[in-house]
């Protein structure tokens, strides 16, 4: 366990660490308060150190004493405890690895890269530097920009749902390519692929500012932008938050939040041509393991939603009837 460890702190300094891993480092940082001293002293010596010019010449023995006195300034005397030395010993592992990622990682600003979330064909939880936990959403990113110390601020593209540690003094800041989401500690779910904004408040109150304005959005209120205006409306349906569970549950939802749902979870574009009134079709079903090609068959069943495959990515409704 030692070694693993000593690996993925390595990787995680780096930056060269894979999304599983990175949980797997979150674990065992979130195991003990002890565990998270551990990781921030690394990262700090780590970040202390950028202006290296060539790891041949760092001093791996000046290393190891600069991190036992950081872990232990009032003990000077005494052996680094046995639990530690694993993990330092991925510092000075750092300081002999002799591949070309070495160089390259002091080519970034170790700032404003602390952390980085990417998500394929999955979701995942995180918990973050100030305990606040997140869902990221298939084909998103969400990356740290600052260290948290006054402002903690991310950036996210794709789709995100936030519970946010209250704090005060620190306003959390999500950054997408159209507006800044600031709250102070609430949840809420954040759609940003590019420059489309969808954002739902289940809990507390949000602030969103946009080039032109800046808009309040309480609890169960939704801010869209459609056609490059953004419009505050009451949320009706809470089935297209559902993706951060195991599966989609619908309950008394429109056939327009469906296929918004099914366009998310499945990275998809579901065109609709024709205009039909999506908005007159109630669905109540739950699906969890099936593929889009069973979920369509079953809505078919549900509401006549008769559907034709364009592309691998792209579907197009033909007619439904919902009587």
């Amino acid at each position: 366990m030692r070694e693993r460890i000593t690996e993925l702190i390595s990787k995680y300094l780096l930056s060269k660490e894979s999304n599983d891993e990175l949980l797997q480092l979150n674990e065992w940082r979130n195991e003990s308060d002890q565990n998270a001293k551990i990781l921030t002293e690394l990262d700090s010596l780590w970040q202390n150190s950028a202006d290296m010019v060539d790891y041949h010449e760092f001093d791996t023995d000046q290393a190891w004493n600069t991190f036992e006195q950081k872990i232990q300034p009032e003990q000077k005397t005494r052996l680094l405890p046995l639990r530690y030395i694993g993990i330092a010993a991925s510092f000075l592992l750092l300081a002999m690895l002799g591949y070309q990622g070495y160089k390259d990682a002091f080519n970034t600003n170790k700032a404003t890269k602390l952390f980085t979330l990417n998500t394929e064909a999955q979701v995942i939880s995180n918990t973050l530097q100030d305990n606040s936990l997140v869902w990221l959403n298939e084909n998103s990113t969400l990356k740290q920009k600052s260290s948290f110390d006054q402002t903690r601020t991310v950036t996210l593209d794709g789709q995100a749902y936030f519970e946010i540690q209250r704090d005060p003094s620190r306003t959390f800041e999500v950054h997408t390519e159209s507006a800044i989401v600031r709250v102070l500690g609430t949840a809420f779910d954040l759609k940003a692929y590019g420059d489309d904004f969808d954002l739902h408040v289940t809990h507390g109150f949000v602030e969103v500012e946009t080039p032109k304005r800046t808009y309040e959005v309480s609890k169960n209120h939704r801010l869209t932008k459609v056609n490059g205006d953004y419009a505050i409306t009451d949320i009706f349906d809470d089935s297209p938050l559902q993706w951060r569970n195991s599966g989609l549950i619908f309950k008394n939802a429109t056939l327009t939040n469906v296929i918004a749902a099914l366009e998310s979870h499945f990275s998809i574009q579901i065109e609709n041509p024709k205009a039909l009134g999506l908005n007159k079709c109630s669905i109540n079903t739950t699906f969890e393991h099936e593929s889009i090609d069973e979920i369509f068959e079953e809505l078919h069943l549900i509401s006549q939603l008769k559907v034709e495959k364009s592309t691998d990515k792209i579907y197009t409704i033909q007619s439904i009837n919902c009587d």
